[in-house]
């Protein structure tokens, strides 16, 4: 019984030690998608600029294939909406791309589909570290979310200024995801189960 005692305490004990850091998935342009702010009143730009992006979080691209594409870009070639040399080049038949935010710094993304950088259909996601322990923050209304998908980090440099005269999104968030409840109930269930075997 000593030994089940001892189990559970360490049991315990471990998953307490588990860092607490949770990602959030953002969809981008909430229900709109990745689509000419024209189409879809969203201003991409005032979206990203509002937004908290933690090193672990994801954006979700969702689009007509073929209609758009996600291209990742340096800082001159976002201000310019350079189409010709992008970083990566996301374009996915099933019209949906994510993008892992894996470092900290700059990414710029553009649309690579005619005119529609011109258009607004652009942003620059600043990513800051997500200190170990902490839970990712992320702006109150509306939602978002994605999957994943491999990013390269472009140049850390100061963003692009908003289309004049766009009109600025819903804030979007996604809610934490689950494994820190997940890691707490495992603990609670673990602790009472031991508990009850000792009685």
């Amino acid at each position: 019984m000593a030994s089940l005692l001892l189990l559970s305490l360490l049991s315990i004990s471990f998953l307490s030690c588990v860092p607490l850091s949770f990602a959030t998935v953002y969809t981008v342009g909430g229900p709109a998608g990745w689509t000419t702010p024209s189409r879809a009143k969203v201003n991409y730009t005032d979206w990203a600029a509002n937004t908290l992006f933690k090193v672990g979080d994801t954006l979700e691209f969702n689009y007509v294939p073929k209609a758009h594409t996600v291209l990742e870009v340096t800082r001159s070639d976002f201000r310019y909406c350079n189409k010709s040399n992008p970083l990566v080049k996301y374009e996915d038949p099933s019209g949906t791309t994510a993008i892992e935010l894996a470092k900290v710094g700059n990414y710029y993304f553009i649309d690579g589909v005619g005119e529609h950088c011109e258009e607004g259909q652009k942003f620059q996601a600043k990513v800051q570290s997500s200190p170990s322990g902490s839970i990712s923050s992320s702006p109150s209304s509306g939602g978002f979310a994605p999957t994943l998908a491999p990013s390269t980090l472009s140049p850390s440099l100061q963003p692009a200024p908003s289309p004049a005269g766009a009109i600025p999104p819903a804030i979007a968030s996604a809610p934490p995801s689950t494994t820190f409840a997940s890691n707490v109930a495992y603990a609670v269930i673990t602790f009472f189960i031991s508990l009850s075997s000792l009685l």
